[in-house]
């Protein structure tokens, strides 16, 4: 799942999908497709959802893959419940993962330490909500992590 902050970010992703893995606009409700009734032999130009479903739910596997691919992966550190130490909560795969304290002496770097030492939670809709309208208020606290680095 994937949060947007603003209607038009929620609309741009779908429509960046289709164009660039070669997706029906009808099928992804997004519009009816300009395509559907037009055959360009010369240039191979055909509605996809015309083609073969293996072929277009192909395309959509690798759309799908692409997007999770592209969500974010960060862990937000921000002031403690003491002076003692760091909150932080961790979002991985574009979801709410986990949450909790860590010691100010914990150095916020060693990725699998500060992972390891938060508890688990479900996530929904609504905390990311909140949590990405926190990262754009306060992006200082916002620390990025490549997923292949845990």
């Amino acid at each position: 799942m994937q949060v947007f902050t603003t209607l038009e970010g929620g609309i741009h992703k779908p429509r960046e999908l289709i164009k660039r893995f070669g997706l029906c606009a009808s099928l992804c409700r997004l519009s009816s497709c300009e395509l559907y009734s037009l055959i360009d032999k010369k240039n191979e130009l055909l509605c996809t959802a015309r083609q073969p479903s293996e072929i277009y739910n192909e395309k959509v596997a690798q759309a799908l893959s692409y997007l999770k691919a592209d969500v974010p992966g960060f862990y937000i550190i921000d002031k403690g419940r003491n002076a003692c130490e760091k909150s932080c909560i961790w979002v991985e795969n574009g979801n709410f993962y986990c949450m909790g304290y860590i010691s100010n002496d914990a150095d916020a770097h060693l990725l699998e330490y500060v992972k390891d030492s938060l508890t688990q939670y479900q996530g929904n809709h609504y905390i990311m909500h909140l949590l990405i309208s926190f990262t754009c208020r306060h992006p200082k606290n916002v620390y990025q992590y490549k997923k292949n680095n845990i």
